[in-house]
């Protein structure tokens, strides 16, 4: 039985381990599985990356291509501009020529003609540009790529790998000197932190010092003395929280002058709210209480004196009702109709700034009187009618200076005895007088509601339509509705006019308020501050503020607030955001004002408003671009969005970036500072989309036209996006050349600000960076644009012009650096007068003839029907000579003033020219004449290079002649052909050798050619050549033992660079020992290496004064 059971548990052990193993292979298989997807996931992710860094790759190399096209157009429009003046010049000179040679009229009215036809034929062409540099762009070299033509690139790709080599040293001299920097920021740093530490210790004894004077107020207050009173409250600013009574603390008695007991009798009152006193003046009831009132109050109206349960103090009125029906209110209205009312000075509740509930702040100020004004005129007492008045309580203060005017304190009782209209006759005492009507109240009525408010007006303002009110300063206007907008309506009551309805705006007026309940303060408002003309002020919040009523205002920390009105101490009148509205004067502090500017700050400050504005509207033309016709284009799909891509380029990157630029200008406007270098600084380097647009600039142009001619619904859309309002009219092509336009404003606003901001000023050295800043990425970005124009025209004349001397138009000159257009321009020949093309090179000088007439303006177009062969030999600039003839050799009928003499002064060949104008022959010699001065300071440059003085040693090494043999010239060199090339022959002519010992480097002249046996032929062939240089040059020895002789041989070219025929190097210690055998100079033949064949002879001569 056990062995039954021990079997069956071996069973069930081993199908459990099955079961775990099947469980663990079951989630190897899930880890597996996991693993699988996440390594696929990884590589989807790492293919998507490689896809997006080709795509920017692709982006970045199409940025070099289109940086040129608007530099094209600015070009074009000066030479327009230029050529309208010639005309103008030319029309000038050609009535004076009519006045004198009747013979030459007929010719210059056909000049003039063919000047006008100019014009117009310009302004056609304009449109074509565009499509000249799509079809330039599509064409290719028309040569084939050579072993030579390999050689010079990898010769070029050398240089670039050392320029980078040199660009990655410079990185790691900045990476260096970026580490200084850190540490010595690291070690600002810790001074920062010493400092920090320092007044953390002085924190903490200041206040264990507060501590002890804290104790020491608190032990004065528990003293009781009453010799001491003063201001401190149960909430004192040392934050102690004590609830005392007054019997603990002494408080101010508001009836010191009326006491209680000695009242004639007193109104009992019960308490219908619960009521908590807030200070110490005030007392506290609940609901149901019995509260003891003396019937005469001094108080302001809502608010009342009485006593419960020992203490005394001020309650509202709203909170209580009369047990017996009749108030203090009622009872002092009636019994004191026939006694006239003293104005009498009491001393009100003290200033309390309330703040919504919640609220941890607490605020005292000193007891605030209010003053009754003592110089109004009164007006003239009348003679009592003999009607029984009616007694009216003063809800407003009514202040008036015009005679007849009853002027009245709010709370006053007045008698009125005569009622006509909206203004009524009353009764103050003995002082009978009219009054508004809706300043007073029935006194057996119990207002529970809010009062009407009642607001000055402040400026004059005239009503634009029948439903707005006309105010003038002065008058009294009842609010009957306030909206957000910042119109108020109101209720206009003028004396002698019935009451006018209507609308106004809200900023034109200020609030009165009759007591603290309808404006959230309990603070009583001084009647002489209502008096009070408008303080216009700035203040900074020092605290954020919610408003708790509908007549307050809403603020956030740090908020600028213009101050309209002070009418009490702790609560003033302000506007924020376009909202008016009251707030607490202890939230904000004054901001610092700005002394009066003078005129040059006046002027700067107009210049950065003009740069702030102008960046807006700027931003603003941008986004509705993008609005009204990007988006709107993409959502049609009536083109690619590759299309759009193009047309509208990188747009929303630049948007991105002004608009963080416009941010901080407006941060820097808000806060009131002056300072804008800064901000131009470090926002210019981040504008490199415009880089990118400007680049692909007039392809998107000429792809809008392209759409816009061929596409109607495309140019329906357009034409309908541009209706919309927010265009104004504009076309999506004046847009397009915005950017470009505010790119190259920038340096002039600059500028502006910069010459009205003075030398002492902190903004003027950000200022001049920002300019230098401004004019470098402006200059970077036309010398890109000139560069490609550049390319693409030494590319079309590489493709359509015939050269038999097979030059190469976009590579390197000889000497000069890459190959740039200088100038180019129509001709007639004087005598023939054949049309001729000249390109002037900053190397050469060459002709082409068309085999068609151009007309009167050439343009790098690929015309099928026109081909253009080269025209006599390219002159050499730096034998080029130009001038202008005299009138004495030219033919009569001819124009000096636009006769030019070319001529090669090496080849003593001429030519007589006949230029268009007399503007654009002065401009070719002008061209010419800068071409020739900056090819002789480079040969200059180049002179001094290889003559540079060495200190004077004492060895020296004399060259006396070289020879050449079997030097070969390779035949791609000689498919390029010569100047001067002889038939028959090899090609020996135009060979130097370079010779340099160290850094010192002399050259030869052109070799000559010489025959050991004549010109005599064996086996059919003529003898090969030897070439001679018979040019001595002398070297100082420095180190014998370490320096080298190295001989190079190059074969001169004149619109190429030289070419590589062989190097060949001598050590001076193998001279020096075969001198040391040999009496005089001696022979060394070298053979040359890094080419097929060659070797030279060298005669040296060496002179040693050092013992070796």
């Amino acid at each position: 039985m056990r062995d039954q059971q021990e079997k069956e548990r071996l069973i069930e052990e081993e199908k459990k381990r099955q079961a775990d193993q099947r469980e663990a292979a079951r989630k190897e298989m899930e880890r597996q599985r996991q693993l699988e997807w996440e390594k696929q996931r990884l590589q989807e992710l790492h293919n998507q990356r490689q896809r997006e860094q080709e795509t920017v790759l692709k982006l970045k190399a199409r940025n070099q291509s289109l940086t040129i096209e608007l530099t094209t157009l600015n070009d074009q429009v000066k030479e327009l501009s230029q050529k309208i003046c010639d005309t103008r010049m030319g029309v000038s000179s050609v009535k004076t020529t009519i006045d004198g040679m009747r013979s030459t009229r007929d010719s210059q009215m056909q000049e003039m003609s063919q000047l006008k036809n100019k014009l117009k034929e310009q302004n056609a062409k304009l449109l074509a540009l565009s499509q000249e540099k799509i079809k330039l762009d599509a064409k290719n070299k028309a040569n084939t790529q050579d072993t030579e033509q390999a050689r010079l690139a990898f010769e070029n790709k050398e240089v670039t790998i050392k320029n980078l080599k040199t660009k990655v040293d410079d990185m790691q001299v900045e990476i260096d000197s970026k580490m200084a920097d850190i540490e010595n920021n690291n070690t600002q740093l810790k001074d920062l932190q010493t400092e920090l530490r320092n007044l953390v210790n002085e924190c903490e004894q200041l206040y264990s010092v507060y501590e002890v004077k804290r104790n020491t107020i608190l032990d004065m207050k528990n003293s009781g003395k009453p010799n001491e009173m003063n201001a401190w409250q149960s909430t004192d600013a040392w934050g102690s929280n004590d609830n005392e009574t007054s019997s603990d603390w002494p408080v101010d008695n508001w009836a010191a002058s009326t006491d209680v007991s000695t009242l004639p009798g007193l109104v009992k009152y019960r308490a219908l709210y619960e009521f908590v006193a807030r200070n110490n003046d005030e007392i506290s009831f609940q609901p149901g209480d019995i509260i003891n009132v003396p019937k005469e109050q001094t108080g302001e109206p809502g608010w009342l004196a009485g006593e419960i349960r020992g203490h005394t103090g001020w309650f509202p009125e709203a909170y209580v009702e009369p047990v017996d029906g009749v108030g203090v209110r009622d009872d002092s209205a009636f019994s004191q109709t026939t006694t006239s009312i003293e104005e009498t000075e009491a001393t009100r509740l003290e200033g309390i700034a309330e703040v919504p509930e919640g609220s941890d702040t607490t605020n005292s100020f000193e007891p605030t009187p209010v003053h009754v004004p003592s110089e109004v005129e009164q007006p003239v007492a009348l003679v009592e009618p003999e009607v029984e008045p009616e007694y009216y309580i003063a809800n407003y203060p009514y202040q008036s200076v015009e005679p007849g005017d009853l002027t009245f304190n709010a709370g006053e009782v007045i008698g009125v005895i005569k009622k006509e209209g909206d203004w009524w006759t009353g009764k103050l005492g003995n002082l009978v007088g009219i009054f508004p009507s809706n300043y007073v109240q029935k006194v057996d009525v119990v207002v529970k509601t809010k009062k009407p408010e009642i607001a000055s007006v402040i400026a004059p303002y005239q009503s634009t339509s029948p439903e707005q009110l006309s105010l003038a300063r002065g008058q009294l206007i009842m609010i009957r509705k306030k909206t957000d907008s910042g119109w108020w309506e109101g209720e206009l009551q003028a004396k002698g006019r019935k009451r006018q309805v209507g609308w106004f705006p809200a900023s034109y007026v200020k609030v009165l308020n009759s007591s603290g309940r309808i404006s959230g303060r309990t603070t009583p408002v001084s009647t002489t501050r209502m008096q009070q003309e408008v303080i216009i002020d700035k203040v900074i919040a020092l605290y954020p503020y919610s408003a708790g009523n509908p007549d307050e205002l809403t603020f956030a920390k740090d908020d600028i607030i213009s101050v309209t009105a002070r009418e009490e101490e702790a609560w003033w009148r302000g506007e924020l955001n376009g909202v008016s509205g009251l707030f607490p004067s202890n939230y904000v502090s004054p901001l610092q004002q700005s002394p009066p500017l003078t005129p040059q700050n006046k002027k700067r400050k107009e210049s950065i408003n003009e740069f702030v504005q102008t960046e807006k509207s700027y931003v603003h033309d941008m986004s509705v671009v993008h609005e009204v016709f990007e988006e709107p284009l993409r959502k049609c799909k009536l083109i690619s969005a590759k299309e759009i891509d193009e047309i509208f380029v990188n747009w929303q990157d630049i948007i991105f970036c002004n608009k963080l630029f416009l941010k901080d200008l407006l941060n820097a406007n808000k806060t009131g500072s002056d300072m804008i270098g800064h901000i131009i600084c470090k926002h210019l380097p981040e504008m490199k989309a415009y880089v990118t647009f400007c680049g692909k600039q007039l392809d998107s142009a000429a792809l809008l036209q392209k759409l816009t001619e061929n596409s109607t619904a495309f140019r329906d859309l357009v034409k309908k996006c541009q209706n919309n309002v927010a265009t104004k009219g504009m076309p999506l092509s004046s847009f397009l050349i915005k950017p470009m336009q505010r790119i190259t404003r920038y340096p002039l606003l600059i500028n502006k600000i910069l010459e009205n901001t003075p030398d002492d000023h902190p903004d003027y050295k950000n200022l001049q960076e920002a300019l230098i800043l401004a004019e470098s990425f402006l200059n970077s970005i036309n010398e890109n644009v000139r560069l490609k124009e550049n390319q693409d025209r030494l590319n079309w004349l590489q493709q359509c012009v015939q050269n038999d001397l097979n030059i190469v138009f976009n590579s390197e000159t000889n000497k000069l650096g890459p190959r740039q257009l200088l100038h180019y321009g129509i001709f007639n020949k004087l005598k023939s007068n054949k049309e001729l093309l000249g390109f002037l090179f900053n190397d050469f000088f060459m002709f082409v003839q068309a085999t068609k007439s151009i007309g009167v303006q050439f343009t790098f177009q690929i015309n099928e029907n026109v081909s253009y062969k080269l025209y006599k030999q390219p002159i050499l600039i730096q034998n080029l000579m130009v001038s202008r003839d005299s009138s004495d050799n030219i033919e009569s009928g001819t124009d000096s003033n636009r006769v030019l003499n070319i001529q090669d002064d090496k080849n003593t060949y001429k030519i007589a020219l006949l230029v268009h104008t007399v503007s654009e022959c002065g401009l070719w010699m002008k061209r010419i004449e800068s071409a020739k001065e900056m090819c002789s300071k480079m040969f200059t440059l180049s002179l001094q290079n290889k003559r540079k003085t060495l200190p004077h040693f004492r060895n020296s090494l004399i060259i006396r002649k070289i020879e050449g043999k079997e030097i070969v010239v390779k035949k791609v060199n000689e498919q390029r052909g010569s100047l001067n090339r002889k038939k028959g022959k090899h090609h020996t002519e135009n060979i130097y050798c370079k010779v340099a010992l160290g850094t010192q480097e002399q050259e030869t002249d052109v070799a000559r050619e010489t025959y050991n046996n004549g010109n005599s032929v064996q086996n059919g062939l003529p003898h090969t050549p030897s070439l001679v240089w018979n040019y001595s040059m002398q070297f100082q020895l420095r180190n014998l033992n370490q320096e080298s002789l190295i001989v190079t041989v190059y074969k001169q070219n004149h619109f190429s660079p030289d070419d590589f025929l062989g190097r060949a190097e001598l050590r001076i210690k193998e001279i020096l020992r075969d001198s040391q055998n040999h009496n005089g100079p001696i022979t060394k033949k070298l053979i040359l290496h890094q080419v097929e064949s060659g070797e030279i002879t060298v005669k040296l001569d060496l002179h040693l004064f050092d013992n070796y």
